[in-house]
Order: C-alpha cells, then structure tokens, then sequence
C-alpha cells in the first residue's frame, strides 16, 4: 500500500501540472486551495514539488514535461482527472533535468531552454480569489481585477492590466519576481507587497521585504525608488512620485473586506468601491472626484458611502437606481 506522503506526492505533482495548463477553473482553484489546507503532508508535498521543478526551470519545454502538460490539458470528467499520469510524466522530466543540470548544463540548445506560455488569471465584480502560482508563490487577487504570469525560465513576470493584487513571492535568488503596471516595474525576491492600478496611478505598498519599483522607459532619467516595509509609493501617469509610511495591518485590510482611505480622491475610492458591487457609485463633475476623503469603508456596500458623503455635506445623492448612485457636489 502507498504511504500518505506518496500519495500526497502524486497528488501534488497533477496539481503542478495542472495550475501550469493554464486550464484551470475556479471551482478546481478553489479545490486545490482546499487540497492544500487540509493536512500539513499536501503543504510539504507541494513544497518539494516546487523544489524539483526549479531545479528543471531550463528544461520546462523537454519533450517528458511537455507530455505531462499535454495530459493536464486534456478534457475530462468535470473537476476530475488522472494525476498518476501527470506525475509519471513530471517526474520522468525532473530526473531527466536533474541529471542535465549536472552533467551538462552549458550544452542546451536554443530550443530546450523554457519558454512558458502566459496563463491569465481573473476575477469577477465582488470576488477576491486566491492564486497559486506555478513557482510557489502566492497571489491575492483583487475583485474586478486580471493578471497575466509568465516564467521564462530565468524571469518570473507578471502584468497586472486590471485593479489590484498582492503577492507572496517565494524566495528564488535566481530568477527576479517583476510585476508590470501601467509602465511600472516591481521587482522582488522574497516579499509580500501590493500592486494597485488605480484609475490615474499605480500605487505598491511593501508590507516585507524590499522591492524596487522602475519606469519602464527607455530615458536615461527613468525614475526608481526601493521601497522598505511600510512604505507605499504612488506613481502617476503624470507628475512626481510620492512615498510615505502606512500602517501595514490596516494596508492588509481589503483582503477581510474592509477597504481603508487616508485623504485618497473621491474618484479612487469610488473606483476601488465600484469593483466589489453591481451597483456603481458615479461622480457628475471633476472636482467631486478630486475631493480627498478618509475613512474605512466596507467593500461592497456603496450605499453606505453616499449616505456617509451626503450626511457629512461632501455630495449629494442626485439619483438613485438598481445599477448606479449618481453624486453631485452639494
């Protein structure tokens, strides 16, 4: 009979492949979340999977991996398939790489070395979703918001194109973390930090660790900053950059549902607000949107903001209706 470690092994080598088809549904992520939280065996499974698999970064287009990857793509039973063949076919690459690397690592051809295609991840209006990456690290997923990852086998490298995430990199000195924002660059090895694509900036906040944000320009003036834990940076499309210190427990908070503002634009709160909810608050005039405002508010409830603004004098409620709050200036 197979011991539970060998079969969490198993277990954990299909997950591998399968987080890596770039086929995955929410319910199977939301399983695999499952999976991993229910015995410590599947955490250090996983965690010596990931192992051997950055041992084979170089090697993730050899022909016994890329089986394995074939095998994950193909239909099955819904929320089910064959791990056995998966890890058969993943194991067979790890030993193949382990054995290159040793032997003969200055001898790769062009070909053989990774190239990973990108895999896209999203989440709808209302939904915070949990992530995990194929290298080990771990993404909070904003609502309302999309990510693009894609490990070439030297870079890992995600895009945020859309609202807010944060992650939990896993430490690999040889391959850089860089999360890519509206012509922003956060690089990374062993931090957990948040990447904001705000309507007219993007804002990172460290919460450990050290990362180094860049303008991706070609100028030889390109503006850089490396940030230290409890520090967050707003880089707008125009204009200087800013930094200051933050309370990090309460930078934290979206992800329990609580969204904090200190004297952030109206226009920025009503964004971030609008990603939790169906029914969007709608600013009628430029300077209402300017307006600083400060407070925590609950994701999800844009009523209870435009009761908040217009009882405070901030706006007025102009109109009312099942998909939107229309405010003006009072």
């Amino acid at each position: 009979m197979r011991t539970v470690d060998e079969q969490a092994l198993d277990a954990a080598a299909g997950w591998h492949a399968r987080l890596g088809s770039g086929r995955v549904s929410a319910r199977e992520q939301q399983d695999f979340d499952a999976w991993i939280d229910a015995a410590p065996e599947h955490r250090k499974a996983w965690d010596e999977t990931r192992s051997a698999w950055a041992l084979v970064g170089e090697l993730a287009d050899h022909p016994a991996l890329a089986q394995a990857r074939r095998q994950a793509r193909k239909p099955a039973a819904p929320r089910y398939w064959t791990p056995v063949a998966i890890a058969a076919g993943l194991a067979a690459a790890v030993a193949l790489g382990v054995t290159w690397r040793a032997l003969a690592p200055a001898s790769l051809a062009p070909a053989e070395q990774a190239q990973v295609a990108a895999i896209d991840y999203a989440t709808p209006v209302g939904q915070v979703r949990r992530v995990a990456l194929a290298d080990g690290t771990v993404v909070m997923l904003d609502a309302d918001s999309a990510i693009s990852a894609a490990f070439d086998g030297k870079t890992r490298r995600v895009t945020l194109s859309r609202g807010r995430a944060q992650f939990q990199v896993a430490h690999d000195a040889a391959h850089p973390f860089v999360v890519t924002a509206q012509g922003r660059s956060v690089t990374a090895l062993g931090t957990v930090f948040d990447v904001d694509l705000e309507p007219s900036a993007v804002t990172v906040t460290l919460l450990q660790g050290k990362v180094a944000v860049r303008e991706l320009t070609a100028r030889q003036d390109a503006r850089q900053a490396i940030l230290a834990p409890g520090e967050r940076l707003v880089a707008p499309g125009q204009g200087a950059w800013s930094r200051r210190a933050i309370d990090t427990t309460q930078a934290a908070r979206w992800l329990k549902g609580d969204l904090v503002f200190d004297e952030s634009e109206l226009g920025a709160v009503a964004a971030e607000l609008n990603r939790y909810s169906s029914r969007k608050l709608v600013l009628a005039d430029a300077g209402l949107a300017r307006t600083p405002i400060s407070g925590v508010f609950r994701a999800g409830d844009p009523e209870a903001l435009a009761e908040g603004l217009a009882a405070s004098g901030v706006a007025r409620v102009a109109r009312r209706s099942p998909d939107q709050i229309v405010l003006t200036k009072p």
